[in-house]
């Protein structure tokens, strides 16, 4: 099964998961990157792209860019209440939360000004059992 529609084949170039995370009612949640840096497309290209599988669903969701800034280590959490955390970085730590399922998100925000990633960074998160949202940087090279 596809995850990247025919549309956003067309219009983003190359798009691969670089991470997923399962949510309420199965639901399957798709962080995806892209090279249009390499391909010196607009920065608003360089971004975080997402699409979900609903349950039961034969057919992943149009895939939405949803930060549409420059930015890379792209993590997910999802937990059994409808809550989706997109985390990036983009010269900073940034996270953009939903709690309906991913149908919307938050626009991003810094979960602590005082973090400060360096450029080889990446981002894991999940939720733990007690429902509280856990997140980490870790090297890339590591």
């Amino acid at each position: 099964m596809a995850i990247v529609d025919a549309a956003a084949q067309s219009r983003v170039s190359n798009l691969r998961a670089v991470d997923f995370a399962i949510g309420k009612d199965g639901r399957v949640h798709v962080a995806m990157a892209n090279n249009a840096w390499q391909l010196k497309m607009p920065k608003e290209d360089w971004a975080l792209y997402y699409a979900s599988l609903a349950p039961g669903s034969k057919a992943f969701s149009p895939v939405r860019n949803l930060n549409r800034k420059s930015s890379e280590g792209f993590s997910l959490a999802a937990d059994e209440r409808g809550a989706v955390t997109a985390w990036f970085l983009s010269d900073k730590l940034y996270i953009m939360e939903s709690r309906d399922n991913g149908e919307t998100f938050t626009a991003s925000r810094e979960p602590d000004p005082l973090w400060d990633p360096c450029d080889c960074c990446t981002t894991s998160s999940t939720y733990g059992a007690d429902g509280r949202l856990a997140g980490a940087l870790s090297r890339e090279d590591r």
